[in-house]
């Protein structure tokens, strides 16, 4: 858990991050019709889901929404870079909160073809900002599971679920901002499940 920050990025700052994915992505220019599939294809995705909290956060379940730009190494794997973003209200005051995680994973087609299985795996970190409480951010494991339709050569929707596993420590401040109480760090689960499209350039 880091010290408490005021921050004033609330509405803007997912948007920014998709603004970037989008930068990328339209950085590349698409094949031409008809030409040979690229063998390390650019990747660009969007997607939209729900995101699952621990009962002890008193986060409600929430609409979650993000993007993802990678590149293709092959028939079966690829690596992407994945930004997802949702704001949860308190159970208890109502009050929104913002959660955005940034993750590196790499995918791995267990078959290919038209209908294509397979499974995510990653690291990346997660930021949870408080309005009512200290913002906090750490590191988290991914792992998953997702299948994709190829709806034409350069276009597929797919539909995928990830856990994050982070790590978790309550910390009290004394008024001058200064640590008097540290508790054991525990092991908790963040999950997620998103659809979406994806386009290979």
């Amino acid at each position: 858990m880091i010290r408490p920050v005021t921050l004033g990025l609330g509405p803007f700052r997912a948007s920014a991050c998709l603004i970037v994915l989008a930068m990328l992505g339209s950085a590349v220019p698409a094949r031409a019709a008809g030409g040979d599939p690229p063998a390390r294809p650019v990747i660009v995705g969007i997607t939209i889901g729900a995101r699952f909290f621990n009962d002890d956060l008193e986060l409600g379940n929430d609409f979650a929404f993000g993007g993802r730009v990678g590149i293709g190494l092959g028939p079966k794997w690829a690596l992407l870079t994945d930004f997802i973003a949702c704001h949860p209200s308190r159970d208890v005051t109502s009050i929104a909160a913002y959660v955005d995680a940034l993750r590196l994973l790499a995918r791995y087609n267990l078959r290919t073809g038209t209908f294509r299985p397979y499974v995510v795996g990653g690291i990346g970190g997660v930021l949870f900002i408080f309005n009512d409480t200290p913002t906090t951010a750490g590191g988290a494991l991914t792992a998953g599971l997702g299948a994709d339709y190829r709806l034409a050569p350069q276009t597929s929707l797919f539909v995928e679920a990830t856990r994050d596993l982070y790590s978790e420590q309550d910390i009290t401040y004394d008024v001058e901002g200064n640590p008097v109480y540290s508790g054991k760090e525990h092991t908790k689960t963040l999950g997620t499940i998103c659809t979406g499209i994806s386009v290979e350039f």
